[in-house]
């Protein structure tokens, strides 16, 4: 009965024994596992401060991270578009909706208005 480093998890056919198919996948699983520690620590030291931006991509702003040099910038641009998108009168909004104009999609009030007239024609 031939183990692995995991025991029988890699013991896909259950007969108690890593064919060379289970073993590879072993093998591969324990390398890719090897290479994310390796790339999690090389980010741990990095002496960057840019690591603040993964917390913000793909957040529902719709501003990229990587167009901001601080995290105070960053933070600024979004507390300033999450005011002007507060601010759309329901009845615009209601409108931009029925439309699938979503104002996340733009870089100011302005832009957001003026796609919804162009949508009304």
């Amino acid at each position: 009965m031939s183990n692995g480093i995991f025991g029988s998890m890699f013991d896909f056919n259950g007969d108690g024994d890593l064919d060379i198919f289970e073993q590879a996948t072993e093998f591969d699983f324990l390398q890719k596992m090897m290479g994310d520690d390796e790339k999690r620590d090389s980010h741990e030291d990095d002496d960057s401060d840019d690591g603040w931006r993964d917390q913000y991509y793909g957040d529902e702003i719709g501003l990229d991270p990587d167009d901001y040099d601080t995290e105070e910038e960053y933070q600024e641009a979004a507390a300033e578009k999450e005011a002007w998108i507060s601010a759309i009168p329901d009845s615009i909004s209601a409108l931009a909706q029925e439309y699938f104009i979503e104002p996340e999609d733009y870089d100011s009030y302005e832009d957001f208005i003026e796609a919804v007239k162009d949508e009304l024609g």
